[in-house]
């Protein structure tokens, strides 16, 4: 079995790594190829000795790459990750003289109809769509036309972290001077969706309760604008001091274990791998109570859920965690079993793998 992992997007998202490590792990599996973009961000994380990866210009010219790639490697499965990669795989598909299934993985959500010809059009050749959640599914059966039996879902997991010992954890702590005795985390790209803010605000009503806490920023600046108005509300609010903007880290499962909590506050959050990491390293999470989330964490159980973008019932999610540890040790504990039993990397990419065999035998 021969496949070709096709992510032209040239961001560095969930998505986009998911895809990466996908290809790493088949690498050991069966014959792998990986088509990325000139442009790509996620070529540092395809570390696999066997891949062969591949580089090219989005639009026609990749189109005619992807086909001549086929022809020459009998592709069996073209697996994409980016919606926008779609076009580009039908008409690789269509015009390769080898035949050949295709699959999607869903991973964002789907909030209209894809029903007119164009859209049945593209769908028509695809031959699976695996999705991130049950959400998602239902989505997909809903919008795209007679797709009801070529959906399937299959979570994305996580690796277990490599722990940090104590002298590595203060080296962590130093390194963004961290000296409170609560440290809350938010993490993923800066801008007005992911809800860096509703944590501020909320964060802000913690610190005039008299609790000794810190506030770290982890993620890329996607707004420059949004950055400065979060800047100007903590030097308003007297709390430059009390917040880290850490920028992008590459090994995020690192830089969390210096977290007691960590806060997924997205509006729309299609899944939040973000949650699966932290739960693996033992930190206690947070999230809005709406998409993805909602299939991770069981409330009161294995994390908490607010009202999305609700700062302040954050804050008193927040506050319940800060005042109370034994019962944040306890949802810590309980969350790295649900992630080590559910959201297992390798299990989640065992069950693609077996996809694939379904799908061509």
């Amino acid at each position: 079995m021969k496949i070709l992992q096709l992510c032209l997007s040239p961001s560095r998202g969930g998505l986009e790594i998911y895809s990466a490590k996908l290809a790493n792990f088949l690498d050991k599996k069966i014959k792998v190829s990986m088509f990325i973009s000139d442009d790509s961000q996620i070529k540092p994380y395809l570390n696999g000795t066997k891949n062969l990866v591949h580089q090219v210009k989005r639009g026609v010219i990749s189109v005619i790459e992807i086909v001549k790639f086929i022809n020459k490697e009998q592709i069996d499965i073209i697996h994409i990750h980016w919606t926008k990669d779609l076009p580009v795989a039908v008409l690789a598909k269509i015009l390769s003289k080898h035949k050949l299934k295709l699959i999607q993985t869903r991973h964002m959500n789907m909030t209209r109809a894809k029903k007119n010809f164009y859209h049945r059009f593209l769908y028509h050749h695809l031959d699976l769509m695996i999705t991130v959640t049950q959400q998602l599914k239902k989505q997909a059966q809903k919008f795209i036309h007679n797709f009801e039996n070529k959906v399937s879902v299959s979570y994305i997991g996580t690796r277990i972290p490599k722990f940090l010992d104590i002298e590595s954890l203060q080296k962590l702590r130093e390194k963004h001077n961290i000296n409170a005795q609560f440290v809350i985390g938010i993490i993923g790209r800066i801008e007005p969706k992911k809800g860096q803010h509703i944590v501020i605000e909320a964060f802000a009503k913690l610190i005039k309760q008299g609790i000794d806490a810190q506030l770290l920023i982890i993620g890329d600046t996607s707004e420059q604008n949004y950055l400065c108005e979060l800047k100007q509300t903590l030097i308003q609010k007297d709390l430059i001091k009390r917040v880290i903007f850490t920028g992008f880290c590459f090994d995020i499962a690192a830089t969390m274990q210096v977290l007691d909590t960590l806060v997924l506050a997205t509006k729309k959050e299609t899944f939040g791998m973000v949650l699966i990491e932290a739960m693996h390293a033992g930190i206690c999470v947070i999230a809005s109570d709406s998409g993805g989330p909602t299939e991770i964490i069981n409330n009161n159980k294995n994390g908490l859920l607010f009202k999305t973008f609700d700062s302040d019932d954050l804050f008193l999610k927040i506050e319940k965690l800060a005042k109370n540890p034994d019962f944040r040790k306890q949802l810590a504990q309980n969350g790295q079993l649900r992630a080590q039993k559910i959201f297992a990397e390798n299990m989640q990419f065992e069950q693609v793998l077996q996809l694939y065999h379904r799908l061509i035998k």
